[in-house]
């Protein structure tokens, strides 16, 4: 993290060159123009991009060296963005709702322009400006469009999908986005742009079957993203809704197949269960064998079984899940006793979009497999060719045992004799209706990609103690943690000047970070009462021997801050702890009273540095902010999200305040060096000497050297302006480089009041006291 406070020279690395266009597998000539009924999901087609742009993001890291010197490295990556139009279907579209991007999801309109696919439709605004000849309206289709899109560091486009509402939406207003099947069946045979040829005259009055589908809740979302035939389409659509289908006096009639009254989406249903017709020994037309019968012969409808299956699991694309696949599972318990368990094939139908409707689909499925088992065949004369199919008719056959049988007619076909040959399967009553219920969703645990991670605790900044600090023996300390369970962690961004950051590193550890909840005075070695804040953390025991080496090592902050560790950690109550057996004033730190509510941070792995500094920065404030991500490293936090936590930097781990008893005499024999001396300071292991031109105006410090002594013999850089500035220090990592020897004609002494001194005169709190 050093890279923002080091001024060293830097030396370029040469990288990969960015990529020169966008990286695609979404966009395919020749693909259908999906047609959306209800509210479903489905992924873009991209019909055109432009503006693609590299963006360049060059960064340096510190390559080590004392003060932040020995040079660095630099790299430069890319990010890129481009604008794109994706077409989505067929339109006018009722709505476009969330994006799904990559395993992110947001709100459509908030990163996208819509068009709906009205017919007749501008262009959009930017390209009609930008590039006005490629500004295409794209007439009849729904399309969303984005503007200097962010690629990323990846020059292809990441997975999008989108949620539909297209066609038919029953009532979007009260929540019901999937359509009535008779409206899907009758805009995909008659509509003028994108049926199939069908005039209105051909379709039949299918008010009844509206009437069962709402009021039992059997409502559809279907996607057709792939070249089907419309046939094939409508007889799914039938098969699913419980309905039987066909074609009789030049029009296409649906006949829904309920059996019970039932109320619901502001409609009711009433059966039409009737027979239409009562068959007896005297209307066959095979007097020797005049039914025919073939049990297991009907298949269910979607499966294509014709075993009586106990079981039925249907899989189904759940709204509640952003359109995952789920399963819903219908039995039939008594037949399970009685039969034993015979699960049917996996029925697929991703025209339902939500659990209840799946649930009852499967259940009529299930009822349907046991109770429809026979088929009957029959022929007879021209006296019942009014019977058509779908209609219950009644058998009785004196040889078979069957007496007004009531079974519902599948085919009704002439011979060239006149012979009607009826196919029949059972009838049960109360076999094609189910038991209305709301089904829960089974989609089970979903990752929230774009949950909000939240902000950080309050941070704990602090300056290392030397002996663990490199270079100058300056580096600035911070303990950062979550204050949110979504947290996963933090961007690190730097700032001089408070208004132009730079990231210098990124927290994914949270530091195990708290504050005092009661006083400790100065001599004492316990208890140290104290709570974890942010997301908490655990505190384990050591020994007498652990903390004496230092391994629980602690910082408290406050006025008087103090390094120390600790014995024995006893949990009070969550995240709160009782400390004894503390080791005071560790690395010289001084024993001191610390305030109730004083932060603390356990000194680990998890503490982030900022690695060595210039000692140029001490007095300086800096200024950082912590931009959050999520646990799953998504919904970062933008700078303009956060607030910036200010530090001023005090070196007082690395400096003290300029010694006293500071003389000057020259040295005999020589007219160019002076002779220093001072008085020592206590705990002190080094001086460090800095001389400037006090002719100058503003003093401009330079290093002359060190010294484990309390003299030094300098040379005068500046003549008869030169003044000198000793400072104590705990200790050095390594030597001073000192300055060329120049002529000097005379000797000032460093004054205690200088408006420019480097440790000011009027900072009291020595580091080291006598």
């Amino acid at each position: 993290m050093s890279g923002i406070f080091g001024g060293a020279a830097s030396t370029p690395v040469t990288d990969n060159p960015p990529a020169s266009g966008v990286s695609f597998q979404s966009s395919c000539y020749g693909k259908p123009v999906p047609l959306v009924f209800g509210r479903n999901r489905l992924a873009p087609n991209l019909l055109d991009y432009m503006d693609f742009v590299a963006i360049p993001h060059t960064s340096s890291q510190s390559a080590g060296g004392k003060g932040g010197g020995g040079g660095s490295a630099s790299s430069t990556t890319y990010t890129y963005q481009a604008s794109l139009i994706f077409m989505l279907c067929e339109g006018p579209a009722t709505d476009v709702g969330t994006a799904w991007i990559n395993k992110t999801t947001e709100d459509t309109g908030d990163a996208f322009t819509v068009a709906l696919g009205t017919y007749g439709q501008a262009p959009w605004s930017y390209v009609a400006g930008a590039h006005p000849e490629r500004a295409l309206g794209y007439s009849g289709i729904c399309t969303v469009a984005a503007n200097a899109y962010n690629l990323g560091s990846s020059a292809s486009l990441p997975q999008h999908n989108f949620e539909v509402a297209g066609f038919y939406p029953l009532s979007a207003g009260t929540g019901v986005w999937d359509a009535d099947p008779r409206d899907i069946i009758t805009g995909l045979l008659t509509d003028p742009n994108w049926g199939a040829g069908f005039t209105a005259s051909w379709v039949g009055d299918l008010s009844a079957y509206s009437a069962s589908c709402r009021a039992a809740g059997l409502l559809l979302s279907p996607v057709y993203e792939s070249a089907a035939s419309a046939a094939s389409m409508v007889t799914d659509i039938v098969g699913l809704t419980n309905a039987g289908i066909y074609f009789s006096e030049e029009l296409l009639k649906i006949v829904p197949y309920g059996d019970t009254a039932v109320t619901g989406h502001g409609v009711t249903y009433t059966p039409a269960l009737d027979p239409v017709a009562y068959l007896t020994d005297d209307d066959y037309l095979d007097q020797v064998a005049p039914v025919r019968v073939k049990r297991n012969a009907v298949p269910v409808v979607g499966s294509g079984s014709a075993d009586a299956c106990n079981q039925v699991s249907l899989e189904y694309l759940d709204r509640a899940d952003a359109y995952n696949t789920a399963t819903v599972t219908a039995e039939d318990l008594a037949a399970i006793e009685d039969q034993g368990l015979r699960p049917m094939s996996a029925v697929t139908a991703h025209q339902i979009a939500d659990s209840t409707v799946a649930q009852a689909v499967a259940d009529i499925l299930c009822s349907r497999s046991v109770n429809v088992r026979g088929q009957y065949i029959t022929q007879v004369g021209w006296a019942f060719c009014g019977i058509e199919p779908t209609d219950i008719i009644c058998l009785t056959d004196t040889a078979l045992g069957l007496n007004a049988y009531p079974v519902r007619v599948l085919s009704s076909e002439e011979d060239d004799a006149g012979a009607i040959t009826l196919t029949c399967e059972d009838a049960p009553a109360g076999a094609f209706s189910h038991v209305a219920v709301t089904a829960p969703s089974p989609g089970g645990y979903a990752a929230d990609w774009n949950a909000a991670p939240g902000d950080i605790a309050d941070p704990v900044i602090f300056e290392a103690p030397y002996a663990l600090a490199g270079g100058a023996g300056l580096e600035v300390w911070l303990g950062v943690s979550g204050a949110s369970a979504n947290w996963g962690g933090s961007d690190v961004w730097c700032s001089l000047d408070g208004t132009s950051y730079q990231r210098i590193g990124t927290v994914t550890n949270p530091a195990r970070i708290g504050h005092l909840t009661a006083a400790l005075t100065a001599t004492s070695t316990g208890p140290l009462a104290l709570h974890l804040d942010g997301l908490g953390g655990q505190l384990l025991s050591g020994t007498a021997d652990t903390a004496a080496a230092l391994q629980t090592l602690l910082y408290v902050g406050g006025a008087d801050p103090e390094f120390m560790a600790y014995q024995t950690a006893a949990l009070t109550s969550a995240n709160a702890y009782s400390l004894t057996g503390l080791v005071r004033g560790a690395y010289g730190s001084a024993e001191a009273i610390h305030a109730s509510g004083a932060p603390l941070v356990r000194l680990d792995e998890a503490v982030v540095s900022s690695g060595p500094l210039d000692l140029a920065l001490i007095g300086k404030t800096i200024h950082f902010k912590f931009t959050s991500f999520n646990v799953f490293g998504s919904g970062r936090q933008s700078l303009a999200d956060v607030v910036a936590w200010d530090y001023t930097i005090s070196g007082e781990q690395a400096t003290g305040n300029a010694v006293s008893g500071l003389t000057a005499v020259a040295v005999t024999g020589s007219d160019v060096l002076t002779q220093l001396s001072w008085t020592a300071s206590p705990g002190a292991e080094h001086y460090i000497i800095d001389q400037a031109d006090s002719s100058a105006g503003t003093l401009v410090w330079q290093r002359t050297g060190h010294t484990q002594a309390t003299t030094w013999a300098d040379s005068s850089l500046f003549g008869g302006a030169t003044i000198y500035r000793v400072a104590a220090v705990r200790a050095l990592a390594g030597s001073y480089s000192a300055s060329a020897y120049l002529s000097v004609g005379a000797i000032n002494i460093w004054p205690a009041t200088d408006a420019e001194n480097f440790w000011p005169a009027s900072d009291s709190d020595n580091l080291w006291p006598a």
